[in-house]
């Protein structure tokens, strides 16, 4: 991203001197002790603290600042305390043995330290350098959040397109028109393709595990050739979004969000 280009371009001037502050707004974003921005920002915190030191940005005093939890993962802390406190957090390795519950991946042969053990020490650690605001506390004048799901309409034919869609994904060399007909079934409307749908995922992951798909070619074509059809559905709904969004927009100010980046740049284009 521009913001990994920025930093790195910028180190050797960002790292020439000592600021009596450094904020860094976002912080969430500095979780990856891998990540350029991490290692131009902070320094490599999985060596030793010395090293790291002499390779982040120099200041006296440090605020991290997020308003998206971090607490995920315990191993995406780890850069963030180091960085706060590298004598406290100074080995990467005792960090993620403790909180982390390393194991050796099954796939790609590499340690895993997506796990979480410790957790009540863990957050006895923090107390002392994390501070915690909730909304509710500070921002009393905001109205409650109003939570509502509003089902767009569509159409049996683009239903019956998606439906055809899958069809040909399942039946790719390697699987069968049965599979196919078994995940998407005879045919319906609109309303039984979602329910189809929302448990295609579930579906294709027990079938992976029964047929030992994992890792195979078929498995690969399978779930990238299911991307584009995500995208696809996705794109069906603009029209739909479109009339509701011309509803409410007279109303007051959206913000829309989106999984799928062409569906947000197709109503971008459409609203200016």
């Amino acid at each position: 991203s521009w913001l990994d280009d920025i930093c790195h371009q910028l180190r050797k001037r960002l790292h020439s001197i000592e600021y009596d502050l450094l904020i860094c707004d976002e912080a969430h974003y500095l979780k990856s002790p891998t990540a350029k921005r991490t290692q131009a920002v902070l320094g490599d915190c999985t060596i030793s603290s010395a090293s790291s030191s002499s390779s982040s940005i120099r200041s006296k005093y440090l605020w991290l600042l997020t308003g998206t939890p971090v607490l995920n993962r315990p191993v995406e802390l780890f850069s963030l305390l180091h960085a706060i406190c590298p004598i406290e957090f100074h080995s990467f390795e005792s960090y993620t043995n403790r909180y982390c519950e390393p194991k050796m991946g099954y796939y790609q042969k590499k340690m895993d330290y997506s796990g979480a053990s410790n957790l009540l020490e863990l957050s006895n650690r923090l107390k002392p350098y994390m501070l915690r605001r909730y909304k509710i506390d500070i921002l009393t004048q905001l109205p409650p959040k109003f939570r509502s799901c509003v089902i767009l309409s569509g159409s049996d034919d683009a239903a019956e397109y998606e439906r055809e869609h899958i069809r040909d994904v399942l039946s790719l060399d390697g699987g069968s028109s049965t599979l196919a007909d078994g995940v998407i079934g005879d045919g319906g409307g609109l309303e039984d393709f979602g329910a189809e749908a929302s448990d295609l995922q579930f579906y294709l992951k027990s079938k992976t595990n029964t047929y030992n798909w994992a890792g195979s070619e078929y498995s690969n074509k399978l779930m990238g050739s299911l991307t584009t059809v995500r995208k696809d559905t996705a794109l069906t709904k603009f029209q739909p979004a479109v009339d509701l969004l011309e509803d409410i927009i007279p109303c007051e100010k959206v913000v829309v969000f989106a999984h799928h980046r062409a569906l947000l740049l197709n109503l971008t284009e459409h609203f200016g």
